[in-house]
């Protein structure tokens, strides 16, 4: 509304709103506004991108368990070979102990399957000459200059130990052998058996171990 000097009058009912602080404010807006939206900052650069290879897992290394089951079957195979060498030392020992007996047992065992064709004589120097080896190879007893009857009739006189604790045996022996050379042709089939018994008697005997405290 103008008024006589043609000034236009604020109307009554917007004077105080002029007077208020909304005023300054909505004319700060209009300024701002006008100034246009503000300059936006550079743009953020992208991280860079990581194009080394991914790296291999690292393997952590695993606690492995004693080898019991090893350790056990070593020490059972230690076992078996420990006793496997002292049954082949017993053993050799007792071989040597018996070899002597066994080796005249099977000179025996071949004179007597002779017994019914030899000559009475020969059958009893036959017999003889294996005790006389027998003695020889257990008790290491000897006289190459004598004759067998010189020989083992010495023995049965005076013979040393361990030999002398069958020297009834061995007399024995001699007697069915001086039997057998004066008879001839009538040593017959009972008393060549007799013979061989004999020689067998005294080998198994005097082929047995000596007992502790012997010599052999």
């Amino acid at each position: 509304m103008a008024d006589q000097t043609g000034k236009i009058k604020t109307p009554h009912t917007l004077q105080p709103l002029l007077d208020r602080p909304v005023l300054l404010s909505l004319l700060l807006a209009m300024n701002t506004a006008a100034q246009g939206p503000p300059t936006a900052g550079p743009a953020p650069t992208p991280p860079e991108e990581d194009i080394r290879p991914p790296r291999p897992p690292v393997e952590i290394p695993k606690v492995e368990d004693f080898p019991w089951s090893t350790l056990w079957i070593s020490l059972a195979a230690a076992a078996v070979l420990a006793g496997l060498v002292w049954w082949l030392l017993k053993l050799r020992r007792k071989q040597r102990t018996f070899a002597p007996q066994q080796r005249a047992l099977a000179a025996l065992d071949a004179v007597d399957r002779e017994r019914t064709k030899l000559e009475p004589g020969p059958l009893a120097d036959s017999a003889a000459g294996v005790v006389r080896q027998f003695i020889a190879d257990r008790f290491g007893i000897a006289a190459p200059a004598r004759t067998t009857e010189e020989f083992l009739r010495a023995l049965t006189s005076g013979a040393p130990q361990p030999l002398a604790a069958h020297q009834p045996l061995l007399q024995r022996f001699l007697q069915t052998c001086d039997a057998a050379k004066f008879a001839g042709a009538e040593f017959d089939n009972a008393e060549r058996l007799e013979l061989i018994s004999a020689a067998f008697n005294f080998v198994r005997a005097a082929g047995e171990p000596q007992p502790e405290g012997g010599k052999a």
